[in-house]
């Protein structure tokens, strides 16, 4: 047994008056919003520009799964990717990147013309 007693009213007050709680139902239920909008990372050009080096890196590697280890990613990440169910991520082209040893840039950009040097601009040939 517990040889605490009741603590006494306050000041010598009775006890407040139970209070009846009432249950509130919401109006209706409103739709919900999602907190922020994801804006893309890569334009669909380079997108498309990206999902063609991943499509084009699986040879390089072997399979799916392989490229899918160098990129320490799943392969169904890397399937849905190169599929276009999922946007390609600023994560998965740095990763490819790596895997491939380029340069992001190098796998994004749009192609340049071949008689001019990327480097300088110099106009190549006769």
């Amino acid at each position: 047994m517990s040889d605490r007693l009741p603590r006494p009213p306050r000041k010598g007050q009775d006890p407040p008056a139970a209070r009846h709680l009432r249950l509130v139902r919401p109006d209706t239920p409103k739709a919900s919003k999602p907190r922020y909008q994801r804006t893309p990372t890569f334009t669909p050009e380079e997108s498309a520009r990206l999902r063609a080096a991943l499509r084009n890196a699986r040879p390089l590697l072997g399979t799916w799964a392989c490229l899918a280890d160098a990129m320490r990613v799943s392969e169904n990440t890397i399937l849905a990717t190169a599929g276009g169910k999922h946007a390609f991520s600023a994560d998965l082209a740095v990763r490819l990147a790596r895997a491939l040893g380029k340069p992001l840039e190098s796998l994004y950009r749009a192609p340049t013309d071949a008689s001019t040097c990327p480097t300088c601009g110099a106009r190549r040939g006769p």
